[in-house]
């Protein structure tokens, strides 16, 4: 951009040499207008300048000589301009683009630590479920066992205390005869190691009812 502005500065100098030069061959050749109007008038202008003087061949030359110049100075101040606004308009745009690029990286290593949170908590998360899950097993595990029917639910001294009912005659039933001896003992067994009836060996010991039998039965059922 410095350059261009050098260009420029050059091209001024450049410039007013050229119109001293111009009004210097003006004068020599004895023009009958300023040196200015051929550059500053417009092309109808221009042309009605040219009808109304009569030029010779020398002062035509000069006269188009000049313009022309004048013309492609012109436009290249204009190029120039737009050089200069291009160049300042991407000086704008790698400024704009150099903070965009630091925002991005900023943001990439934000990211980046969110991701890394992210993964820290992910991994400590599936260990406690895990951790979890195998004690929520084994909890299931021991609860399908506890629910299980050959699942022994207490010890088997304790069944075998629950699940025998001792029961002493102190005397007959009312069908038992009133001169034969009385039972001595009656024990029933869980139905699940099956009932077992035992009396007095004499054949006169009394026989207990079937009801009183059922009786024993739902008791040790409900034990």
């Amino acid at each position: 951009m410095s350059s261009s502005l050098n260009s420029g500065d050059d091209s001024d100098l450049d410039t007013d040499g050229d119109t001293e030069a111009n009004n210097k061959r003006a004068a020599e050749i004895q023009l009958p207008f300023p040196v200015e109007q051929i550059s500053t008038l417009s092309r109808s202008a221009f042309q009605q300048l040219l009808r109304h003087h009569h030029l010779t061949q020398d002062q035509l030359e000069f006269v188009h000589d000049v313009r022309r110049r004048s013309k492609n100075r012109v436009a290249a101040q204009r190029c120039r301009k737009r050089k200069l606004d291009s160049i300042h308009q991407l000086e704008c745009e790698i400024k704009k683009l150099k903070n965009e690029k630091e925002r991005l990286l900023q943001e990439q290593t934000e990211l980046k630590q969110n991701l890394e949170e992210a993964r820290q908590s992910l991994c400590g998360l599936c260990k406690s479920v895990n951790i979890e899950s195998g004690s929520e097993q084994d909890h299931l595990t021991l609860l399908a066992k506890l629910s299980s029917s050959d699942f022994p639910m207490s010890s088997p001294g304790l069944k075998d205390e629950e699940s025998e009912i001792t029961i002493e005659m102190v005397s007959c039933s009312p069908e038992c005869d009133p001169d034969g001896p009385q039972a001595e003992l009656v024990k029933t067994v869980a139905p699940e190691a099956g009932t077992q009836i035992e009396g007095a060996d004499s054949p006169q010991s009394c026989p207990f009812t079937a009801s009183l039998l059922n009786t024993c039965l739902d008791m040790n059922n409900s034990l």
